[in-house]
């Protein structure tokens, strides 16, 4: 039964929920895809801090959040097998906007 009842939320959540969410993002301005491929790599200064947030037992996700972006370094553009993404909903650039206002 509760297999099932997965089978039954998975084919829901990809038939409904995620053409709606796409559906919403493109109607207010925003990028949006289904089953998007994501690429990238986080480096190892960087894995090695998320490891030790986690262990730390003291949520703080403000700092937490800082800390990351601030350990953060460039990467190769690699395709991982689990990089598919449901939904990617990204924020145009206002330079973007501001060029479609103007043609």
């Amino acid at each position: 039964m509760a297999s099932l009842m997965q089978s039954l939320y998975t084919t829901f959540g990809m038939s409904i929920y995620e053409q709606m969410a796409v559906i919403l993002a493109r109607s207010n301005g925003w990028d949006a895809e289904r089953q998007f491929r994501l690429k990238g790599q986080v480096d190892r200064g960087t894995e090695s801090l998320i490891e030790q947030i986690c262990r730390s037992g003291r949520p703080n996700k403000t700092e937490e959040l800082l800390q990351i972006r601030k350990s953060v370094r460039p990467g190769a553009p690699l395709d991982d097998h689990e990089g598919v993404v449901d939904v990617y909903v990204k924020k145009p650039m206002v330079l973007n906007c501001l060029l479609t206002l103007l043609l």
